[in-house]
């Protein structure tokens, strides 16, 4: 794992490249592409800290700062535009072969000008550019040197005639070798002529010096190389132009000894475009290094950016080089050594890309990094992070595997949760990851720490492997069985975070009600089961049970089962028993035999042929008999099988319930003054039921009328009345009655001696009935001997509401009575009539109040000559006068709480009366949450309550220690006096920043009974200004913004704009310190970018005064 990085950055922007070396031109066919290293290459490397990166050109996103500041999500971009943007040479054709010219000097001579005479500047074969060198020697123990670091690219005048003059002449030239790169005419790079080729020692063209030449290319015939330097204009020289056939070839001619005898024509290489100039980044080491491998991360995409263009300028082609200089600036280093043989070839991708030097380089102060090509181009460069790596010591090693561990995330999870793991094992554990830490956090560690360190890592290792884990209340899966259906096995529901079945086996064993195993076989009806299922930890696993408790859902409906634990609580075994009722249908198997043989002897009739049961229930039971004898119960449902046995007892019992008993018919008797009766049968059931035969129909059936009037034999003759005592039966109605006529149907109503009528109800009766009866003397009979009706009382006298009256009738017998006189006797009778109804006023109930009397409800009667008082609307109840009067009661005081406080609002407690709705005095409760301000006026800090009295409220700390911790800042000086809390602090004071400030708890004691508050020391929102103004750089247009503050006491302050976390760094390094700096603060934003904004930024600004910070100053700048 590369350890993070904090390095400092300068840029310096250079107009031209001041590298003195060449630059090598790195085709794609000879670069060499690097591909990712290894894990295990990664792990034998760190990284050198403290690196500072240059760049040659101009900077277009952030500074060079970004390449070496440990942060991938930032990142440098080469200038877009403008002078200062890297330049590139575009794709273009040369000759690469067979393109070589070389003049040998009669004598070594100085060289300052060479003068070309074509055949005319845009015919073929031309010389348009070429590269030229020079050696001092003819022999072939010097190499040619190159003249100048750039190709001659020639300009022709109205003659044709071009010339190349060297700033200084050479000396002791012995041959001049000329490579043609580029030749003109239709096709172009084909061909290469010349009338005249002319060597000058000085800047007068008076003599040219001697020379031979020779070409690498055959020439056509008659117009040879010597043609080209034999000081005539009128000869020309030209390749072979032919094809190969025919006489096209000079003769005699040879290069570098060897002579040409074919055809050889000159031949071109594409080469592709590439960086030429302000194209390198440079790099400082902090110290001499020994420099293994170099890592370029390009520039990353952003989540919530626009990631268009986001690889444009990624690097694919580089040159690395070197130096060992201790220099301050790199355009100082004067020698540079190539690292790479060839052009480095990095994938166009957002991995990081690899170079390792081999061998190592030793000593190494600068890398430059010359970049050739890159993505979308060649045209710019970025970069988000470059870093270079050393070999690892085995210390480093060491302490970089123990570090490893303790960040390994399985590591951490098992130290952050104990309880998923025995005590004991976790304290082993917990005991070696401290022991890890603690070596780790030693100062000046050394070789000799190199076994103490690895022992710590074996320990810890160890340790967690030695682990044991808990597992939680795992829960099962187990199908519902079904009959006729394989039986089901239980199986793990995995969670989030755990998959059971890699850490434990289950097992599922079925038996039968006999412990038989029946696993594998079918699930039968009328059958009760057991599952024994078994959970069973690997031993890999290294876990226990946490306890034996385990959710087991059958068809998805979820049941707590607790089963037995083994093993030392790596086996928990339980049980789940699936019934069928297997004793119940044996049960009811049992009842139905038990049925069959009770009911076996019952019969209908006795031996003596009458019927022994109600005719129903027989019925009903020889129906329920025969259910029960039509059931097969190996193929019947227990339910079925219950229900019929029940309703053949409920039969039997209704059977024996409906026993009748047979009644022998009796004649009638007048003397015994009996009745007779006619043969039946009696029910022995509650209801009293009779039956007789029915000769039609064959059998029992009801008697429905009463048994004492069915079947009556009666016994009425020769009763002797006697007519001198009779007895008189009255009878009243309030029918309409036309005449004494029998046969009307009127309804009446008996007189007896409790009779007593209302004067209304005397008013409404029509007639009053008298039934003469005469009783016979054998047997006491009653006989009705007259009826006799009269309409009209003959005696009234009116009741009173304190005294009845009444109506007396009179009727005069027929001639069966006379009176002594020989008169027809007369019988009366008085009907008492009650009291009329008081003339009763009530007087409504008045509630007595807390002020005022009241009385109960009471009623006066207005009829005259009464004026009584009574307590009920009958008047039977009567009371004395003012007996109903209620005194006062009087205010009754509670204490209410109407309204609870909360964070926001202060509650009310109120002290009324609880009958009626006189309220004594309100209390405030103090809110829950107050916010008092550091260097807030007196006025703006708040009271605890919106009222305050003494008597009823009292402030203080929520313990007593709280003074000591909350003195520094807060005090309660005067709060029981004036109810005003106090901060004791200034904002702009120095001491602010020596504090650290907290939530206050207070109780607010009101009424007695204590309220809890806490009291929020908080710093309000710094002021600060910003202002923005439109600025122009390279034609690019943008707006900066302008921030202004002075937060007085405060340490620093953090500014933030939203959704722009690539200003951080800038806000980090310029704006923190709490008064602004007009020289750094302020930011530019380009006007593309500020467009994805939606041309607004949100600035969040607070401020920090030690370990306190204030609240957040949010301002929206559009």
């Amino acid at each position: 794992m590369k350890k993070k990085i904090v390095a400092y950055l300068l840029c310096m922007a250079m107009g031209a490249s001041l590298m003195p070396m060449p630059v090598t031109q790195a085709a794609d066919h000879d670069a060499v592409v690097y591909e990712e290293p290894t894990t295990e290459e990664q792990d034998s490397y760190v990284q050198v800290e403290g690196l500072k990166a240059f760049a040659d050109c101009g900077n277009g996103t952030n500074t060079p700062n970004e390449i070496v500041d440990g942060d991938k999500s930032t990142y440098w971009h080469s200038a877009w535009e403008g002078e200062r943007q890297p330049e590139k040479q575009e794709a273009y054709t040369e000759m690469s072969k067979n393109n070589n010219i070389i003049l040998k000097l009669a004598q070594m001579s100085a060289v300052k000008k060479i003068v070309y005479l074509s055949n005319g500047e845009n015919s073929n074969g031309t010389i348009s550019k070429c590269n030229l060198y020079i050696k001092k020697k003819q022999d072939n123990t010097e190499k040619f040197e190159q003249v100048g670091n750039e190709p001659y690219r020639l300009e022709f005048n109205q003659n044709g005639a071009a010339e190349i003059d060297f700033e200084t002449a050479f000396e002791n030239v012995a041959e001049i070798k000329i490579e043609v790169l580029n030749t003109n005419g239709d096709p172009s790079n084909t061909f290469i002529s010349g009338k005249e080729l002319s060597v000058f020692q000085d800047e007068e063209q008076t003599e040219a010096i001697k020379i031979m030449a020779n070409a690498e290319c055959s020439s056509q015939k008659d117009q040879g190389i010597a043609k080209l330097v034999d000081g005539k204009e009128e000869t020309v020289y030209h390749s072979t132009w032919g094809d190969d056939s025919g006489p096209t070839l000079e003769d005699g001619e040879e290069f570098e000894g060897k002579k040409i005898t074919e055809i050889i024509r000159p031949e071109t290489t594409t080469k592709p475009s590439e960086l030429i100039k302000k194209n390198k980044i440079y790099i400082l080491l902090p110290k001499e290094e020994n420099v293994a491998r170099l890592v370029y991360t390009s520039r990353q995409k952003e989540k919530d950016g626009n990631n268009d263009g986001v690889s444009n300028g990624r690097i694919t082609g580089v040159n690395i080089y070197v130096s060992k200089e201790e220099k301050l600036t790199y355009s100082e280093v004067e020698n540079w050594t190539k690292a790479s043989e060839e052009t480095v070839r990095w994938a166009d991708r957002e991995e990081e890309q690899i170079f390792d030097f081999k061998p190592e380089q030793e000593g190494v102060r600068w890398i430059c990094l010359e970049v050739k090509h890159s993505a979308g181009s060649d045209k710019f460069i970025n970069a988000a992070e470059i870093a270079v790596e050393v070999k690892k010591t085995e210390l480093q090693k060491a302490l970089e595997e123990l570090q490893n561990l303790l960040n390994d995330e399985n590591y951490k999870n098992a130290y952050d949760n104990p309880f998923d793991y025995t005590k004991e094992s976790w304290r082993e554990f917990q005991d070696a990851y401290n022991k890890a830490e603690a070596i780790l956090k030693k100062e000046n560690l050394s070789e000799q720490d190199i076994p103490d360190i690895r022992s710590a890592k074996t320990n810890l290792i160890t340790a967690k492997d030695n682990l044991i884990g808990i597992v939680e209340k795992p829960t099962l899966n187990l199908a519902k069985p079904e009959v006729g259906k394989k039986f089901p096995k239980a199986a793990f529901e995995n969670t989030e975070n755990t998959d059971f079945s890699k850490i434990m086996d289950i097992e599922t064993v079925w038996k039968d009600s006999d412990l038989n195993d029946v696993t594998n076989e079918t699930i039968q009806d009328y059958k009760d089961y057991t599952a024994e299922i078994t959970l069973k930890i690997k031993d890999e696993a290294k876990k226990i049970f946490k306890s034996a408790d385990v959710d087991l859902k059958i068809g998805g409906v979820s049941e707590s089962i607790t089963g037995t634990l083994y093993d030392n609580q790596k086996t928990l075994k339980l049980n789940y028993s699936f019934s069928q009722g297997e004793n119940d249908h044996k049960n009811a198997e049992k009842d139905l035999v038990e049925i069959k043989n009770q009911i076996s002897t019952i019969s209908e009739k006795d031996k003596d042929g009458h019927y022994k049961y109600a005719p129903s229930q027989w019925k009903s039971f020889s129906e329920a008999k025969k259910t029960v004898e039509n059931i097969n119960s190996a193929n019947t449902d227990t339910d079925t099988i219950k229900v019929a046995v029940n309703n053949l007892k409920k039969a039997k019992d209704e059977l024996d319930e409906h026993e009748l008993t047979f009644v022998e018919k009796k004649d009638a008797d007048c003397s015994s003054k009996a009745n007779g009766k006619e043969a039946y049968y009696e029910c022995c059931c509650e209801k009293k039921e009779y039956y007789y035969y029915d000769e039609e129909a064959k059998g029992l059936c009801l008697i429905e009328e009463s048994i004492e009037d069915w079947g009556v034999i009666n016994y009425d003759d020769n009763h002797e009345y006697n007519y001198s005592k009779l007895d008189y039966q009255w009878a009243y109605t309030t029918d309409d009655i036309v005449a004494s006529d029998e046969n009307v149907d009127i309804q009446w109503n008996p007189i007896d001696k409790d009779t007593e009528w209302t004067l209304d109800f005397a008013q409404k009766v029509t007639a009053v009935r008298c039934i003469i009866e005469v009783k016979c003397t054998k047997c006491g009979e009653k006989k009705e001997k007259e009826k006799i009706i009269t309409k009209k009382a003959v005696e009234i006298q009116q009741p009173t509401c304190t005294a009845k009256g009444s109506y007396t009738y009179e009727v005069t017998l027929g001639d069966y009575s006379k009176d002594e006189n020989g008169e027809n006797e007369t019988s009366t009778i008085k009907i008492p009539i009650q009291m009329i109804e008081h003339n009763l006023v009530k007087t409504e109930e008045i509630a007595a109040t807390c002020e005022k009397d009241g009385n109960d409800a009471y009623y006066t009667c207005k009829n005259e000559n009464c004026g009584k008082y009574f307590s009920d609307a009958e008047g039977k109840h009567e009371i004395e006068k003012d007996s109903w009067v209620r005194k006062a009661t009087g205010h009754q005081i509670v204490e209410e709480v109407k309204k609870q406080p909360t964070k926001k609002a202060e509650g009310q407690l109120v002290r009324h009366c609880k009958n009626c709705d006189y309220v004594k005095e309100t209390l405030a409760l103090p809110k829950k949450e107050i916010t008092i301000y550091v260097g807030a006026k007196a006025k703006e800090v708040p009271k605890v309550a919106s009222t305050y009295n003494t008597s009823d409220y009292r402030i203080a700390y929520a313990k007593a220690k709280n003074v000591k911790t909350y003195g520094k800042y807060f005090n309660l000086k005067n709060a029981n006096k004036t109810g005003n809390l106090k901060v004791t602090i200034k904002a702009n004071s120095k001491k602010l920043s020596q504090v650290k400030l907290k939530t206050v708890p207070l109780k607010v004691t009101v009424a007695g009974k204590e309220y809890k508050t806490n009291v929020k020391v908080k710093i309000k929102a710094p002021k600060i200004t910003i202002s923005k103004e439109s600025v122009e750089f390279g034609g690019i247009k943008g707006t900066r913004y302008h921030l202004k503050y002075n937060v007085k006491g405060a340490t620093r302050v953090k500014i933030r704009v939203r959704k722009a976390s690539s200003l951080d760094k800038k806000f980090d390094r310029d704006m923190s310190k709490p008064k602004s700096d007009a020289s750094k603060c302020y930011i530019t934003v380009r006007e593309s970018d500020l467009k994805r904004y939606g041309n607004k930024l949100t600035f969040e600004i607070v401020a920090y005064y030690g370990k306190n910070i204030s609240e957040k100053y949010v301002k929206t700048v559009k």
